[in-house]
């Protein structure tokens, strides 16, 4: 705490023993000075400069109730000091005697208008209450008294920050660090103040300022590295935190950035062992349990993940995220009810939230849409991508690129340079087989995460996420073959894709593509969330657009649950 100590020219020259408490006093060295204080008062109980000055120096120690005892006795015979009133309200404050210490701060200033110190520590505790007009008040007191007293500099830029007062805390904080360059807190909030207003360099530099003065403090060495984050300095970041954690061991924050930088770079082992780490620290982080059924969700372990957004669910229900992944996962472990009833929360929750409408429909079989939304989609797929191919061919047995390469090879024979649309693409599976008959061949998708797997087949002239039939509208008469391989399952209605279709597709052109086959009434949406079509629906859309039909087979798509999923392939001209 503060110490105010009375200027030796005030001591009478006869008071040597006194002169030197003080002197040790000012040096540091607390139990020479608190000795000779005792000394000095056998002889003279009742002087009270000597007793406020052992109180200061209690409390400096942290001998709080001594210093009380002092400070009181002084007060006693010197009701009206201003130091002691001072020195004792600031005991009481380490105390958590709030009401108490406000009433000796407000004391010491009726005492003495012009006690910068009283007005300073009156103010923070206003500011802890929360009640900011009259902290402001006593702190613009404080100044007014003395300009460039620096704690009060400080903490009116605090105060400044904390109502994202940006330009009033900077100008403080510059005219702190202009008085004292050296000041660590002085830079290190001119450090956040650079990192909010997007001046990372700067704020990188003010950060290392201030670890210079200070080199284990972990709130710079967490702000500096969230910087290095930003600037894409993700190993220097790393770096930092692990730093961190070496003098703080399983740091929150340090923990919780570690697991999401790992995240990102798809280090699973690394992102579940931090975040194990600060579950450890924080058995209710929902971050952590969402993050954990993130990456179990991804490994396909369905049972973990269950486990995760469970735990994530009780500690906060108000998350839909987290309901709709619940939700999903249930449905991996054949929990249909259950799903069901996390789905339906997650639509309380965000009731325009049309991927979960989509999921709903198509579990409870009610308000049966047109389509699957975008948005359905492209988190379904992005969420697939990792295992797409893997779980397609060695799981399912897809066979559709070839089951299209077939049906279409007499209609291809002889013919190259060819304009297609992959619409779909996904992960590229149609692309080797179709690649040669190609002088153009472009992937449609909107799932990122499939196109950037398709990237790696190396295959394609063009890569393009939007919607199918956005892409189609926007490219009349360019096409000779458009490929839908498994992508018009997520339509109900086609009329709008065969009627682009046919707009993009030029004098014979060929628009292929395979359904799943249904019986109930034109096409109908399944629990899957993928539509079934019946083949009297498809002949009579493609005699309506004016297309001709080549090929109409009934074919076997791929095996799930052991049985196999009956589909249709047309060819149409």
């Amino acid at each position: 705490m503060p110490a105010v100590f009375l200027d030796n020219q005030l001591m009478p020259e006869t008071n040597d023993p006194l002169i030197a408490a003080i002197h040790a006093h000012q040096q540091g060295d607390f139990a020479t000075a608190e000795a000779l204080y005792l000394d000095f008062l056998k002889d003279q109980p009742s002087h009270t400069d000597a007793l406020d000055l052992l109180g200061v120096c209690y409390a400096q120690q942290g001998q709080l109730e001594e210093a009380r005892s002092c400070l009181e006795q002084a007060l006693k015979l010197a009701p009206d000091s201003a130091n002691a009133h001072n020195h004792l309200g600031n005991v009481l404050k380490s105390l958590g005697e709030t009401d108490d210490a406000i009433e000796h701060f407000q004391q010491a200033i009726r005492l003495l208008a012009n006690y910068a110190e009283a007005h300073n520590n009156l103010a923070v505790l206003y500011h802890q209450q929360g009640q900011f007009d009259n902290a402001m008040n006593e702190y613009q007191q404080a100044l007014s008294i003395e300009p460039n007293y620096p704690d009060a500099l400080l903490n009116l830029a605090s105060l400044y920050l904390k109502r994202q007062q940006l330009l009033q805390a900077k100008s403080l904080l510059q005219r702190l660090v202009t008085l004292e360059p050296e000041h660590p807190q002085g830079n290190y909030l001119l450090a956040n103040i650079a990192y909010q207003e997007g001046e990372l360099d700067t704020a990188v530099l003010r950060y290392d300022h201030a670890l210079a003065l200070m080199p284990n403090h972990l709130d710079s060495l967490l702000n500096k590295a969230a910087t290095l984050l930003k600037q894409g300095n993700n190993e220097q970041a790393l770096a930092l935190y692990y730093r961190v954690l070496e003098l703080e061991e399983n740091n929150p924050a340090a923990l919780q950035n570690l697991a999401a930088i790992t995240m990102v770079e798809q280090d699973y082992d690394s992102a579940k062992k931090h975040y194990y780490d600060l579950l450890i620290e924080e058995p209710e982080n929902t971050i952590a349990h969402f993050n954990l059924g993130v990456v179990f969700m991804s490994e396909l372990k369905w049972q973990y993940a269950a486990y995760h957004f469970y735990s994530c669910i009780k500690a906060d229900s108000g998350n839909p995220d987290t309901h709709i992944n619940y939700a999903t996962v249930l449905l991996k472990l054949d929990k249909r009810d259950e799903a069901i009833r996390h789905y339906q929360k997650a639509l309380a929750l965000q009731p325009d939230n049309p991927a979960v409408q989509y999921t709903l429909s198509a579990l409870l079989g009610e308000d049966t849409p047109t389509h699957a939304p975008t948005e359905y989609i492209e988190k379904l797929f992005d969420n697939y991508a990792e295992h797409f191919d893997e779980d397609l061919l060695k799981k399912l047995h897809y066979q559709t690129p070839q089951l299209l390469l077939e049906a279409l090879t007499p209609y291809l024979s002889g013919r190259d340079g060819l304009m297609i649309i992959d619409l779909g693409c996904g992960t590229g599976l149609c692309g080797p087989l179709f690649k040669p008959y190609s002088q153009n061949l472009i992937g449609v998708d909107v799932s990122a995460n499939m196109l950037a797997e398709a990237a790696k087949r190396d295959v394609y002239d063009e890569l393009n996420k939007t919607d199918i039939c956005q892409f189609l509208g926007a490219h009349p008469h360019t096409s000779d073959l458009i490929l839908a391989a498994d992508v018009l399952v997520y339509f109900g209605d086609l009329s709008e894709v065969f009627c682009h279709a046919k707009q993009t597709l030029r004098d014979q052109g060929l628009f292929a593509f395979t359904l799943e086959l249904g019986n109930e009434g034109d096409y109908h949406l399944q629990r899957t969330g993928r539509y079934c079509h019946s083949a009297n629906y498809v002949q009579t859309l493609a005699q309506q657009q004016g297309f001709e039909c080549l090929v109409q087979r009934t074919v076997t798509l791929r095996i799930q649950a052991d049985e196999p999923v009956c589909g249709l392939l047309f060819v149409l001209q």
